[in-house]
């Protein structure tokens, strides 16, 4: 009877009711709802779930209720921090180690050729089984960051791959050589997934797009240190120094918190509280919010991972489709796997052949930039 006569008292974690119009708006939390969700949902994937267009809209606040902010209702207030930034730096390693798995033996072919007289034919096999070893990886390592956490994952990945990239310097043939480098892609392959997995949920989603666009820029970081090592070191040294992003990340990865997505989801919500105010702490409206992190949603599914993907025949159509036009994207990027061999068939030297390849990464810049402001 009260409550008809007089308005509810709002507690310190009020928030007004959101209507599901205002959730489609790309700078807002269109993912908010998704992605505490589920531990294994992406952004895109939540984005999707909890569309309007599909008639799921946003789980609604309830008025006058403490607990109702989520993980990316404080990511989205306290904007992009520094701590934020040196995340991205230290998750970018992993972009570099893959350009360097994909692109970095290139360089010595010709002298490995000289060596132990392989051929064309060889590094073709090579390429090959490497990738069907990134493939691996990466449902390996996925599954381990949706199970354990995205900073063990990472860190079980780069460690790997700095391992089996040490021992590889030590080959004694190319058969040797070949079985390394596909343990070191085990590690690579997995490295890129679960990077872009935990650097999306340490981003404030406003700024997501494009920030994880610009993480390319590290690629093409590993692309320029094998295109101007390969030139004046020995190949042995060579293939150390490519190990060198791998055993930063290693390094610094302490520095980086766990994902507060995946900790809130599993239910460590001090976890969770502490990991934002590691990354956005120290505005007071921002610690309201953190202090005001309710209980992870429950939509009644507790599967993960593939078994969440292939239980939604929608996800899966999209899945499909963005598989197609990343597997088209990876064809013309690979080409650049072979220019090297291009070069040296018509009778380039070596040094001008790594010459082309710098200025090839160096343009790739600009591109990234272009793409990293349209995506934003």
């Amino acid at each position: 009877a009260l409550s008809s006569m007089a308005p509810p008292l709002r507690s310190p974690c009020w928030a007004p009711h959101r209507h599901q119009s205002d959730m489609s708006a790309a700078s807002t939390s269109a993912s908010t709802r998704g992605v505490d969700a589920s531990p294994s949902l992406g952004s895109a994937a939540s984005q999707l779930l909890y569309s309007p267009a599909l008639g799921g809209g946003a789980p609604p606040l309830h008025p006058g209720e403490a607990g109702d902010a989520t993980v990316e209702d404080v990511l989205q207030m306290a904007g992009l921090t520094v701590s934020q930034a040196k995340c991205m730096c230290i998750c970018g390693m992993a972009w570099a180690v893959d350009a360097i798995a994909q692109q970095g033996l290139q360089f010595i072919f010709s002298k490995l050729d000289q060596e132990w007289g392989t051929t064309d034919s060889d590094w073709g096999t090579y390429g090959t089984l490497t990738s069907i070893s990134m493939f691996v990886g990466a449902i390996g390592f996925s599954a381990i960051a949706d199970t354990w956490g995205r900073k063990i994952a990472f860190a079980l990945a780069l460690g790997l791959a700095t391992l089996a990239n040490t021992a590889a310097a030590a080959s004694p043939n190319f058969m040797v050589l070949l079985g390394l480098s596909m343990v070191a892609s085990l590690g690579t392959g997995g490295g890129v997934p679960v990077a872009v997995t935990w650097l999306s949920e340490l981003l404030p989603p406003g700024r997501r797009d494009g920030l994880l666009v610009l993480m390319q820029l590290f690629f093409t970081g590993g692309g320029l240190l094998a295109s101007t090592s390969a030139a004046v070191l020995p190949w042995r040294f060579f293939v150390l120094v490519l190990t060198i992003p791998s055993v930063l990340g290693l390094l610094l990865v302490a520095w980086v918190p766990d994902s507060p997505v995946f900790l809130h989801s599993h239910g460590k919500q001090e976890a969770a509280k502490k990991s934002l105010r590691g990354l956005v702490g120290g505005d007071p409206q921002v610690e309201q919010r953190i202090r005001c992190l309710g209980e992870p949603l429950d939509v009644g599914d507790t599967s993960s991972g593939l078994a969440y993907l292939v239980a939604r025949p929608v996800l899966v159509v999209t899945a499909l489709q963005m598989g197609v036009v990343w597997g088209a994207a990876m064809v013309g990027s690979n080409l650049m796997c072979w220019v090297t061999q291009f070069c040296k068939d018509r009778g380039m030297p070596q040094g001008a052949v790594d010459h082309v390849m710098s200025v090839g990464y160096v343009v790739g810049i600009f591109g990234f930039l272009l793409a990293a402001a349209l995506a934003q």
